[in-house]
């Protein structure tokens, strides 16, 4: 489980707005983008799978993930507030909305 600030990644660009202890959620982590991710809380992807990259990633660093979240990147803003169970597949934005 981890809450924090969402962080939407769409280019190599945003990457170099991440700041430690957000949750990064994106189309789907690619290895550009695996330096952002130790520092991370959590990851949301849109694609899913438990073999992508990025639950893989997710995985080595002890870090919740949920993938197969469709329109992420449309659903949640940069700085929303959002709760990662990676456990139960969850994804609660401002504590009152839940997607997977």
């Amino acid at each position: 489980l981890a809450a924090g600030k969402a962080r939407i990644i769409r280019d190599r660009d945003d990457l170099f707005e991440f700041k430690a202890g957000e949750i990064i959620v994106c189309d789907a982590i690619d290895p550009n983008m695996t330096f952002i991710v130790p520092l991370a809380a959590g990851i949301v992807e849109r694609r899913g799978g438990m073999l992508i990259h990025g639950a893989i990633i997710a995985r080595e660093y002890g870090l919740p993930c949920v993938t197969g979240v469709p329109d992420v990147v449309e659903l949640i803003q940069n700085g929303q507030e959002i709760v990662v169970d990676g456990y139960l597949g969850i994804v609660t934005i401002n504590k009152s909305l839940s997607i997977n």
